[in-house]
């Protein structure tokens, strides 16, 4: 019974918009190059965030724009030590 009501008061409830949820445009971009950046080096999301930050400040960019240059492929981010094939200069690459 408990369930029913619940359920019913999610249905009657008013869904709020993405831009009250935190959810624009800039901020799926950015959830998404982390998802990204996580799957380059092989780390988990809370330091993907940190080096997409990290590359941010280095630059004097906001984070949407870099986030941007991920989702389109113009910033990758190479673990450093990794036996690939781009030479390592110690910092992340951008073709």
């Amino acid at each position: 019974m408990a369930l029913e009501q619940l359920l019913e008061l999610s249905v009657e409830a008013d869904t709020p918009e993405d831009h009250e949820l935190g959810l624009g445009e800039d901020s799926l971009k950015v959830y998404q190059a982390t998802g990204m950046v996580a799957a380059q080096l092989d780390v988990g999301v809370e330091e993907a965030f940190s080096r997409l930050r990290g590359r941010a400040f280095s630059e004097d960019l906001t984070i949407s724009t870099v986030a941007a240059r991920v989702l389109d492929g113009t910033v990758v981010f190479i673990p450093s030590g990794d036996e690939g094939t781009r030479p390592d200069s110690g910092h992340d690459e951008e073709r």
